[in-house]
């Protein structure tokens, strides 16, 4: 994994410098309103595996303005080593990582406007994302995903190694989207894809989370095993918002393997997103894990139209861990969203 030092001081930037990088809409979304990008705001860029749980209105939630973005155990090898880099940092590559220890955190700002569900442009207040055409999304109004984890006393062994709660943003932005061809499912028919109608025409690999108008500083603080939220010993993540400063600024989220020898090791990829929730399907009555299986590998990326924030983003913050620290992917080498993927579920 050696860089060079010019390489890293690059990689180590978080404000996107560049216009031009790839964006990729959802084509079920509408274009958000109000979106200006000149406006202070920070962008959650989440990489690899994880799945996004909100609740929906009608479920009382104690936290109904804030998501769930739960990340698995990492996939295995034959010899047990864990084939995933999980970090959150202000850094590309996950450098400085905020994640301290494994357990639950919750993602927060000092004098930023509040961000509500009924204030965000990407979600409707009574129901379901717009489309589900656009990506993996469980979602049945008649069944519920419980999280395999309550974080009570972290272990390795738990299914699931991170809840990170944060606020709804003002827009979700799909970037580097694949498309599958009709008649070729991303996942077979059956079990959890057919009890949540899963059957995407496309999938993003990458999502950001984009926050608008935020004041004040950001901080990932640590909540306890009792639900009491506490200062991260890492710091703020970032400057702090004001007048004065910055235009925007990148926090990277990622969980994903970090050279592509970890992608071909895997014991499977798919098993462990599979493993971060529970449900009961109507055909059997008996709660256990997803099983979506893939029915399609390495579809092909679509070049769509541009967002408006693309001049925040540049080339390495659309990199995958692997191709920061190994380059390239190799021809013989399946980086698969179909099974390294970015789920949304209630």
């Amino acid at each position: 994994m050696d860089i060079s030092r010019r390489t890293t001081m690059k990689l180590l930037g978080s404000t996107g410098v560049a216009a031009g990088a790839l964006s990729l809409p959802a084509c079920g979304d509408p274009l958000p309103p109000k979106i200006n990008a000149r406006i202070p705001h920070v962008n959650l860029i989440c990489h690899g595996m994880m799945l996004f749980h909100y609740p929906l209105p009608k479920d009382n939630s104690t936290y109904p303005d804030h998501l769930l973005i739960l990340i698995p155990a990492p996939p295995q090898s034959d010899d047990g080593k864990p084939q995933h880099l999980i970090a959150m940092s202000q850094y590309r590559t996950g450098y400085r990582n905020q994640l301290v220890s494994q357990g639950r955190y919750e993602l927060v700002w000092g004098n930023s406007p509040t961000f509500t569900r009924a204030a965000s442009s990407f979600f409707p207040n009574n129901g379901s994302p717009v489309s589900s055409g656009d990506r993996v999304l469980l979602y049945n109004s008649n069944l519920r995903l419980t999280c395999r984890s309550d974080f009570q006393n972290p272990q390795p062994s738990d299914y699931v190694w991170y809840s990170i709660k944060v606020p709804y943003p003002t827009y979700v932005f799909p970037y580097d989207r694949f498309r599958f061809p009709t008649g070729h499912p991303a996942y077979a028919q059956m079990g959890a894809a057919k009890d949540f109608s899963v059957n995407p025409s496309t999938m993003a690999g990458m999502h950001v989370f984009y926050y608008q108008g935020v004041l004040g500083q950001l901080m990932l603080n640590v909540i306890d095993k009792y639900g009491s939220s506490t200062a991260n010993p890492m710091g703020p993540i970032g400057p702090t918002f004001d007048a004065g400063g910055p235009a925007h600024w990148n926090i990277h989220l990622y969980s994903e393997p970090a050279t592509w020898v970890d992608y071909v090791n895997s014991k499977g990829h798919i098993g462990s997103f599979n493993n971060i929730v529970t449900y009961t399907p109507p055909s059997t009555g008996v709660t256990g894990p997803l099983d979506l299986k893939p029915a399609t590998l390495s579809p092909p990326m679509v070049h769509d139209s541009k967002w408006p924030i693309d001049r925040d983003l540049d080339a390495e913050d659309h990199m995958s861990l692997a191709e920061i620290y190994n380059g390239p992917k190799p021809a013989n080498t399946d980086a698969d969203p179909v099974e390294c993927l970015q789920g949304w579920g209630t």
